[in-house]
């Protein structure tokens, strides 16, 4: 084994205890509150959800949250915000389409049908096994998803570009504070991420082994069921993202294939997860025509909504869009500079070393730069409001841009334009 193999292993090893440690300070930290970073709006309204399962069952409103159960949190998420009368009447009016009229939205009782209810089952099914209220237990399921998902994420970095070249990925993402700050998250922003990473590294091994056998299929198809039943706005990167693989990756005529198919396993997947969820309402509202009038109400109030939930007025599809590429992307929360800039500077370094020809850089290296920003930006430019609304978690999703920019470059074989300059320089007098 050579040196830049041991340096890669322990380096790899350090980034791992690393992200364990800063899991485990920050459990201390939050003593049983709410997380500071990973949504605690949301994060109130899981607990009480979590709470509601407990007591009422995991089954009780056939599976879907009761974000206003009980009073834990009372001063936090939605139960707050319709005890003191703050939700928009455009809001209201559009989560109160398709249901019975004694089953009013109100801070006692909201039995949520816009989102997968998942994370609060989770979160449920631990409260109904060790107790409620027990909220630094409930994290250890997101905690231990999350270092799992890195584990094996960086296994297959390892596998794709060697240790060494692993282990530096591996020291610039965890460099990016959104890699890890919501991993302990009781909503599914750390879930989703955890299982965006395990799709990943999914890319590269069919990358390095091809598409034969049915278990990756079958791991493919999970990993993507499991992000449906998360949530609806990782769809864009869950079905895309193997395609933006393949661009990075530079695979051939049969590998291309092999990322298609695994693109339409993952929209498959996904799709089952929704279609279930769908069911699940219409159950709960009583009828399809219910459950059709109440997604596409809140569809449409998300997508071509003009106002924030508060009643302001949002910016064009093309200032958000823009601002969640500048200053969104830039907060501390998220990435800490602005994500054009990293894209930017990746895009212009490709660029320099395919026109100096100091290695060969493959056309689709240079087109999956823009191509996964383009995937992670879909979402934004088609759910206007929700993704104006929401910026507290949304620019998340250019993890995924970024982690092709940087898998792009270092993947790059600068070896043979080392060796030149070096023989050059031997040569001058």
């Amino acid at each position: 084994m050579s040196w830049q193999s041991i340096v890669g292993i322990l380096l790899l090893v350090a980034t791992v205890a690393l992200i364990a440690r800063e899991q485990f300070e920050t459990l201390e930290q939050l003593d049983g509150g709410l997380s500071t970073t990973a949504d605690p709006w949301t994060e109130a309204d899981t607990i009480r959800a979590a709470d509601g399962y407990a007591q009422q069952g995991l089954f009780s409103n056939w599976g879907l949250p009761d974000l206003c159960f009980g009073d834990q949190f009372s001063e936090y998420g939605t139960k707050a915000m319709l005890r003191k009368g703050q939700g928009a009447q455009s809001w209201l009016a559009a989560a109160a389409v398709g249901r019975e009229i004694s089953d009013p939205i109100s801070a006692d009782r909201f039995v949520y049908t816009h989102y997968p209810a998942g994370p609060h089952l989770i979160a449920g099914a631990v409260a109904k096994t060790f107790g409620s209220g027990r909220i630094t237990l409930y994290r250890a399921a997101p905690i231990t998803a999350g270092l799992i998902a890195v584990v094996y994420f960086f296994f297959e970095l390892a596998k794709s570009m060697g240790l060494f070249r692993a282990a530096l990925a591996g020291m610039a993402m965890t460099s990016i504070p959104m890699f890890t700050n919501m991993m302990h998250g009781l909503s599914y922003q750390g879930y989703a991420l955890a299982l965006l990473l395990v799709q990943l590294g999914f890319c590269m091994r069919i990358a390095r082994r091809g598409w034969s056998g049915t278990s990756i299929k079958v791991w493919m198809f999970l990993v993507a069921f499991c992000q449906g039943m998360l949530g609806f706005d990782y769809a864009f990167l869950v079905v895309l993202a193997p395609l933006a693989m393949a661009q990075a990756l530079g695979s051939g005529p049969a590998s291309t294939k092999s990322f298609l198919q695994a693109s339409a396993i993952s929209a498959v997947g996904f799709g089952i997860a929704h279609c279930l969820h769908f069911l699940q309402v219409a159950v709960y509202l009583g009828s399809f025509r219910r459950a059709v009038e109440d997604f596409s109400a809140i569809a449409s109030y998300r997508s071509a909504g003009s106002h924030y939930d508060g009643g302001l007025l949002i910016p064009s599809r093309f200032d958000i869009w823009w601002g969640y590429l500048t200053d969104y992307s830039a907060m501390p929360l998220h990435f800490g500079v602005p994500v054009i800039s990293i894209l930017a500077a990746s895009f212009a370094l490709l660029l320099a070393v395919k026109l100096l020809r100091l290695c060969d850089v493959p056309r689709s290296a240079l087109v999956a730069v823009p191509t996964s920003a383009l995937i992670c930006s879909a979402w934004v430019i088609v759910m206007h409001q929700h993704s104006a609304q929401h910026w507290h978690f949304i620019p998340r999703h250019y993890f995924l841009a970024v982690f092709v920019a940087l898998l792009t470059i270092l993947r790059l074989d600068l070896s043979v334009a080392f060796a030149r300059m070096a023989r050059e320089v031997g040569r001058d007098p």
